[in-house]
């Protein structure tokens, strides 16, 4: 489970390992019991890393980068319009969209 801690806190450790302090906003991974026991303690949220969860699609959408976007619209001769925000270049290819072969 991976957690963001919320306030400083003590690493629960076996009793043959030197305890350390984890500071408020570090992520980490930790074992399921012990990221749920901090998150009902109130001392750690769980945490997903949007970045981790996007995967590229195959059509143009919000998970390819500016620049995969902007490869597509010249490789399918998509007149971006001077398009440079994600949001407009997107709006730009459906606007353009070519037919398929």
């Amino acid at each position: 489970m991976k957690i963001q801690l919320l306030e400083n806190c003590i690493e629960a450790l076996p009793a043959n390992q030197v305890p350390s302090i984890l500071h408020a906003g570090t992520v980490k991974d930790v074992d399921e019991a012990y990221g749920k026991r901090l998150v009902e303690q109130g001392l750690a949220v769980p945490f997903e890393d949007k970045q981790e969860k996007k995967v590229k699609s195959e059509t143009p959408d919000d998970t390819w980068t500016v620049a995969d976007l902007v490869n597509y619209a010249e490789e399918k001769k998509i007149d971006l319009g001077g398009a440079k925000k994600k949001d407009e270049v997107l709006a730009a290819i459906a606007a353009n969209k070519p037919l398929s072969a």
